[in-house]
């Protein structure tokens, strides 16, 4: 039996997928397979691969007659797999050279349904970095949310639980997939040394930075089907509220924040109050998530947008003429406001630093610098000259026109 079956859905990546399979075919690891299922592609992906099976009697090709999605691609290179473990590789990531040797070793030695390594991630025009995840899987495996093919599963473990890709959800699958995987493990062990490299930021890659409406409906299935699964299984308190509170924060955290449109943000927020309605545990959810619970209790669908609007670092507001010009936009960051004339030009930037405020105009020039002390707070034009101070007294604020000169105390009894 071979060691390792390798399954890779293809749909128009040609300009990554000989990298991926280049550090497929030249693994450490010889005893494996590499089964390369074609989406029906409409770049020359499928004529890379057939050169690749014309050179390497491990690569085999299957060419889908019809674009079917990642979880049938996926589907289709389990069904013919032989190999002891099964493991998955995106066509424009690649791996380490020793991925798979690393992974089979262990594997082995543990006797693990699941052995899972670690994953740098790889972004256009910027540095790889580490992703380490395994210390805290470790401590518990239902803490393990992402990143499922950094990881090699046991093909005999997959077949007896009936684990595969559920279809007719074009994104997602792989989280359901994941999840049940992780439950149903007699055993995961690890392998920190194997590395996986995840190529972030393609554009046309599912993982996209914003989502438009058929990939929210997809993620928001896939959400419930997790959420449906832990509720027929016994799972420990613990292990069940770090699934499902994860899945809370994910579709009112990141779903939201990416959801393209209004009607979609409040279709999200819809969807909370359905998913809060399945919690085995309201009341130990309500006190991981207190803002969130008291409007989705209360079924309050606009006061939550409002809440999610506010949360969402990354929101943009487009004030637009007649609805149809963007005259003003809005942009909000972690560190930064700007407000932007027809979008493009930045008529005013706000940043925020410890106890400072930068206001520049053109986003160059210093316009206004606020600084905050323990009792006072001190407004300077131009960044040197002090037009206004607020001075913070016991039940009182005085306000003071160059420091000097008091215009106004506001008294609180």
């Amino acid at each position: 039996m071979l060691k390792v079956s390798v399954i890779v859905p293809v749909y128009n990546v040609a300009p990554y997928l000989r990298r991926g399979i280049d550090s497929l075919i030249n693994q450490t690891l010889k005893d494996i397979e590499i089964i390369c299922i074609d989406d029906k592609s409409t770049d020359n992906s499928l004529e890379i691969l057939r050169e690749y099976e014309s050179r390497d009697p491990r690569v085999h090709v299957i060419a889908l007659p019809k674009n079917g999605g990642a979880a049938v691609a996926r589907n289709a290179g389990m069904d013919i797999a032989t190999g002891e473990y099964f493991g998955f590789l995106d066509p424009d990531d690649f791996l380490d050279l020793d991925f798979y040797e690393k992974l089979y070793s262990s594997a082995k030695n543990s006797d693990a349904d699941i052995t899972r390594g670690e994953t740098r991630i790889v972004k256009i025009n910027d540095r790889p970095y580490m992703k380490h995840q395994n210390g805290m899987i470790e401590r518990q495996r239902a803490a393990w949310a992402s990143h499922w093919w950094t990881a090699i599963y046991r093909r005999k473990f997959l077949l007896d639980k009936g684990i595969n890709f559920p279809v007719g959800i074009m994104t997602g699958q792989d989280a359901v997939f994941l999840i049940k995987a992780i439950t149903f493990a007699n055993k995961i062990s690890f392998a920190n040394d194997a590395v996986y490299n995840y190529f972030k930021g393609r554009e046309g890659s599912l993982d996209s930075k914003f989502l438009p409406d058929a990939k929210v409906k997809s993620k928001l299935a896939a959400e419930n089907m997790i959420i449906d699964f832990i509720n027929t299984v016994e799972l420990d308190p613990e292990a069940y509220m770090i699934t499902f509170n994860a899945r809370v924060r994910y579709v009112a955290g990141t779903m939201f924040s990416r959801a393209m449109s209004i009607k979609l943000k409040l279709l999200i927020c819809d969807e909370l109050i359905k998913i809060y309605e399945k919690c085995r545990h309201k009341f130990l959810l309500a006190k991981l998530n207190p803002d969130v619970v008291q409007f989705v209790a209360d079924k309050n669908v606009h006061g939550l947008y409002y809440l999610l609007r506010a949360k969402d670092i990354n929101s943009k507001t487009h004030y637009k003429i007649f609805n149809l010009f963007s005259i003003l936009t809005v942009k909000n960051r972690p560190d930064k406001k700007e407000f932007r004339l027809f979008g493009i030009f930045p008529l005013l930037v706000l940043r925020f630093k410890a106890k400072r405020v930068y206001c520049r105009l053109f986003g160059v020039v210093p316009l206004l610098t606020i600084r905050n002390k323990s009792r006072k707070s001190i407004l300077r034009l131009f960044g040197f000259l002090p037009i206004l101070k607020l001075y913070f007294r016991p039940n009182c604020t005085q306000y003071s026109l160059f420091g000097t000169l008091p215009i106004l105390t506001r008294t609180c009894p």
